[in-house]
């Protein structure tokens, strides 16, 4: 009767018929259990609780009455103790889906990716229609920097719930690996089960910028300026492509963002997609300017990144600094352990607290900066006498800088040779450079060593 009244969703009824059975036989484990069962539905954890404890305690072997517990405790946040609870449910029952569930998903908070995956996979096996489990399966995936494995997943998902979730997650993988059309339709569906979702205007809106359609770029970026009126990450990109209101350099938020999202694939992409040369051209001019102490110089990398540049110049670093806005940046440059210091800091933060240093590099930084006094006389008080400034900035024959539609900066050469002759520095070196390839057209750029007087 109780369990009939459960069914039927009277629960209070349920509840007193439960406690008659349990009133002719106290010892009855699967009562205290589904007692326990109607009491989790109504909220009443610790009552719960002492009934699953008490079908525990007659029937130590009880698979289900474990994994109940284990609820009951992770909704206590007593985590350890619903560990134990789960791992006994899975010795008892290897094949208790919900467990292995529940394990995954802890794991998965934990950070402990792998685990988190031989569960869930264990899951499907089990279950092979568990929507759930291919949604946080592809996000882990995804967390992990491997789109190619995470689609797999999310398109098994738009068979069995072809909801907006999937639609929008479809939409990241394919814009991650480069297939640009195969996002727009994704990000495109899901506007239309949710016409206001920030995230999916916003990557539309960078997938047309960087496919240099502007109008639709500036559509979508709109209509995400809409939801977000005091975007400041957004409002700087619909200056850059409407050249109405040219601010002096990009908002942290804007560089922030930027490249937390661009991490994971931050290498690949420059090295492979876009033939990035500039670690390497500023290293070369760099060995034709050293005279001595080749091995034992202070440097600093701003804008570091992923710490490409700093692997090139690690042989010639006493002390290896690296700063970037970036926090993701940050953290792939800690695995390479390149760098005697990492911080997360704005440029002219960090340059307020070196002193003495033999050598400043700004591999492609500098197109984030427009006017760049400010920098410029950092650099220079932070150097030593004869100390060196390595960097690479976009070439315009605008002066003295221009916001293009790319949302980069570009510096006429005439500017750079007044805030040089300003600040006490030599100008070493000005190369014209290929910066990168993008669309199949050369960036070109110049490359400058000046050293201070």
């Amino acid at each position: 009767m109780g369990n009939i009244l459960k069914n039927l969703g009277k629960l209070n009824k349920a509840i007193s018929y439960y406690q008659k059975a349990l009133d002719l036989q106290p010892n009855y484990a699967v009562a205290h259990n589904n007692l326990g069962n109607v009491l989790l539905q109504q909220g009443k954890l610790e009552q719960a609780g002492k009934h699953y404890r008490q079908a525990i305690q007659i029937h130590p072997n009880y698979a289900d009455a474990h994994y109940n517990l284990a609820i009951i405790l992770l909704r206590q946040n007593n985590v350890a103790e619903a560990v134990k609870h789960l791992d006994k449910t899975l010795q008892l029952q290897p094949d208790h889906t919900e467990a292995h569930n529940q394990k995954a998903q802890l794991l998965h908070q934990q950070g402990d990716l792998d685990k988190a995956i031989y569960h869930y996979k264990k899951c499907l096996k089990l279950d092979p229609y568990n929507a759930a489990v291919f949604h946080n399966l592809g996000a882990i995936f995804l967390e992990q920097g491997e789109p190619a494995a995470a689609l797999k997943y999310f398109l098994r998902l738009l068979q069995i719930a072809p909801d907006f979730d999937t639609y929008y997650n479809l939409g990241v993988i394919y814009m991650y690996l480069g297939r640009s059309n195969d996002a727009i339709q994704y990000f495109q569906e899901a506007l239309k089960k949710d016409p206001n979702h920030f995230a999916s205007h916003n990557n539309l809106g960078s997938i047309y910028l960087k496919a240099e359609d502007y109008k639709n770029a500036a559509e979508h970026y709109r209509q995400a300026l809409r939801l977000q009126p005091d975007n400041k990450e957004i409002a700087y990109i619909l200056n850059a492509i409407d050249q109405k209101k040219i601010p002096k350099t990009a908002p942290k938020e804007y560089i922030q963002s930027l490249f937390d999202q661009y991490a994971a694939y931050f290498d690949k992409h420059l090295i492979e997609i876009l033939h990035y040369k500039v670690p390497e051209l500023l290293y070369k001019s760099i060995e034709q300017e050293i005279k001595i102490n080749k091995h034992s110089w202070n440097i600093l990398d701003l804008g570091c990144g992923t710490g490409l540049c700093g692997e090139k110049f690690r042989p010639l670093a006493k002390k290896l600094i690296g700063i970037d806005l970036s926090k993701k940046m940050i953290e792939v440059a800690k695995q390479k352990n390149i760098y005697d210091e990492l911080h997360v800091s704005d440029i002219h933060q960090a340059l307020q607290k070196q002193h003495n240093l033999d050598l400043i590099i700004a591999g492609d930084t500098f197109v984030y900066i427009g006017d760049l006094a400010k920098t410029f006389s950092g650099c220079k008080n932070a150097l030593k006498k004869s100390g060196l400034l390595a960097f690479t900035i976009e070439k315009t024959s605008q002066y003295p800088y221009e916001l293009q539609k790319s949302a980069r900066f570009s510096h006429s050469k005439k500017y750079i040779e007044e805030l040089a002759k300003q600040n006490s520095f030599k100008i070493l070196q000005c190369n014209n450079i290929v910066l990168r390839k993008q669309r199949n057209k050369s960036i070109e750029g110049y490359l400058y060593v000046l050293e201070v007087v």
